[in-house]
């Protein structure tokens, strides 16, 4: 066990050095080190830059509705999603975060051939918790859902959190088997201008019949109301799209 906070501790400070490390510097001492905390440091300018464009849009377009996170791993996207809603001064907006905190579920049917295992990514809740009250989050706008999607993402579950009306959402469920439940659970609470984010549309090689892809193409053809405008891509494979509804939701 305290093999195992040292390591969350470390993967923590990781994190949080990467973007003010001059990762060049490090080259001489660990060549694997460096290059990771560059990629980290791109990866979280990246997030930062998409959200920023995701709540300019809707704030300026006069979208309203709710932040909803699929996937929160230790809370690196979700706090720059609660920086970015500070920006454009969003104080009604609520924040639902939603993660097993086991990491992956096993990885089968379509997903087995990916680069995913079972148990990637686990943090526990207090890991995220304390990063966000580091951050300055105020916790009384933040709702935690814990538990795997496939059980925890039902409609008596969207009315018992008051969920009515999302307007950026992040998904980062990795597999199509939890993309699946995740589009599902938002399709009626999406609003006509919402942003939705894919922090994985381009893994499994950019297969359309893979991954967050698949999950989505399925769910536009039982969804007909619903049409995906291209809004933006960022980092190596993620994609944003601008939602279009024809129900008035």
């Amino acid at each position: 066990m305290l093999r195992g906070r040292l390591r969350e501790r470390f993967v923590g400070l990781l994190e949080s050095y990467a973007r003010s490390v001059p990762w060049q510097l490090l080259l001489p001492i660990s060549a694997p080190l460096a290059r990771h905390l560059k990629t980290m440091a791109v990866l979280a300018n990246e997030d930062a830059r998409m959200l920023e464009m995701a709540f300019e849009l809707v704030h300026n377009n006069h979208v309203e509705g709710d932040y909803l996170e699929f996937g929160v791993y230790r809370g690196r996207s979700f706090i720059e999603a609660w920086k970015a809603a500070g920006r454009y001064d969003a104080r009604d907006m609520r924040f639902y975060a939603f993660d097993s905190f086991e990491g992956l579920p096993a990885p089968t049917g379509v997903d087995a051939q990916g680069p995913f295992s079972e148990g990637e990514f686990q943090a526990d809740r207090s890991t995220f918790e304390r990063n966000l009250r580091r951050h300055g989050v105020d916790m009384r706008r933040v709702r935690v859902v814990s538990g795997l999607f496939q059980e925890t993402l039902s409609p008596e579950n969207r009315r018992a959190l008051g969920c009515r009306r999302a307007s950026v959402v992040w998904i980062d469920g990795d597999l199509y088997a939890s993309a699946v439940p995740v589009l599902d659970y938002l399709s009626d609470v999406l609003v006509d201008g919402a942003v939705l984010m894919f922090d994985d549309w381009y893994t499994f090689n950019g297969r359309p019949d893979r991954g967050e892809q698949l999950a989505c193409a399925q769910w536009l053809k039982a969804h007909p109301e619903i049409r995906l405008v291209v809004y933006e891509r960022f980092h190596w494979g993620g994609m944003a799209f601008i939602v279009n509804r024809d129900d008035g939701a």
